[in-house]
């Protein structure tokens, strides 16, 4: 398929050649509120965006379900499936297993000897945020309920999925254009509505510098 891209931003590499992007967000797009700058990890994999607690609780993003979601990697359910089928638990206890969620599930599955796998997670919002030329409005992020846990902050397939996006590793380069047809898998995971940014921030608010750059730019 010959995709015409929108807009493009830079990226930058992380030590082991993985892209990272630097998102803005904002509490409230005016003239009267700053804004934050996360470096993000670009997960193609991942279903959600994830934020540390530490960040999340400093740009104070409001928790919308508490103690939501127990993330094991790319496939949550395949693992947690995996590891308890090795406990040949009966039909039942698995199906009642698969109803829990958030800290219950975690409490199960300790309770069973499986202790090695697993962070339960709040589901947050971030009002704003504006990333290669556009802006996202109610961003959901699941950030660790665990005050010590530290995890890769990533921008996930709930953001990403809203786009054709192309990634030129060479030129450090991504391209994005949004995506008509995209549906979420998780509709607790998904974003607002997606804007073209305009051609000028609020005084206050920092502007990367390849915010608006087009293609070719």
């Amino acid at each position: 398929m010959n995709i015409k891209y929108e807009k493009s931003d830079s990226i930058s590499l992380d030590t082991t050649g993985r892209p990272i992007i630097d998102v803005m967000t904002i509490e409230n797009f005016s003239r009267s509120k700053g804004a934050d700058i996360l470096s993000l990890l670009i997960d193609t994999g991942a279903g959600v965006s994830t934020v540390n607690k530490t960040t999340a609780d400093t740009n104070k993003y409001v928790i919308v379900e508490k103690e939501a979601i127990v993330l094991f990697g790319f496939n949550d359910h395949g693992i947690i499936m995996r590891e308890l089928k090795r406990l040949r638990l009966s039909d039942n206890e698995m199906n009642m297993a698969m109803t829990l969620g958030g800290m219950d599930l975690k409490r199960y599955i300790v309770s069973k000897g499986i202790t090695d796998i697993g962070l339960v997670y709040d589901l947050r919002r971030i009002p704003t945020a504006v990333f290669c030329g556009y802006v996202v409005n109610d961003v959901i992020v699941a950030s660790p309920n665990e005050d010590n846990a530290k995890i890769t902050e990533i921008l996930g397939m709930n953001v990403l999925g809203r786009f054709h996006t192309g990634l030129d590793f060479a030129n450090k380069k991504i391209y994005l254009t949004l995506h008509d047809s995209y549906k979420c898998g998780n509709p607790k995971y998904t974003c607002g509505d997606i804007t073209l940014a305009q051609s000028e921030y609020p005084d206050n608010v920092f502007k990367p510098s390849s915010v608006f750059q087009e293609k070719g730019g």
